[in-house]
């Protein structure tokens, strides 16, 4: 099982990386070519170029940032990582929520 994780965890790593660095080129690798996006705001995105035009677009917002941080954004997303044909594993489909605090439902029991 370890051999399985190793190439998983090093997709979410660059992920990470490339988001952190606002390089929506580096996340070119880590999509399938007919990757599925949204995000948090309902925006849908299908296949990898289309998703990473978008991030590239966004990243050089001055609104998605003030040049040096990242805004804090309380959110959680689900990703769907399949293996290719070649063997290596990308991201699939992925879709972004907003983190909510309020409580939507309570047990009577």
């Amino acid at each position: 099982m370890q051999s399985e994780q190793n190439p998983i965890e090093a997709l979410l790593k660059t992920q990470y990386r490339a988001f952190a660095a606002r390089d929506a080129e580096a996340m070119r690798g880590i999509y399938a070519e007919d990757a599925d996006w949204t995000n948090a705001f309902g925006r849908s995105l299908s296949g990898r170029d289309a998703i990473v035009a978008y991030l590239g677009e966004l990243f050089a917002d001055p609104n998605f940032s003030d040049g040096d941080t990242l805004p804090v954004r309380h959110n959680h997303s689900l990703k769907l990582i399949g293996r290719q044909d070649d063997g290596s594993w990308k991201i699939v489909s992925e879709m972004y929520m907003d983190a909510r605090q309020e409580t939507t439902h309570v047990s009577d029991g």
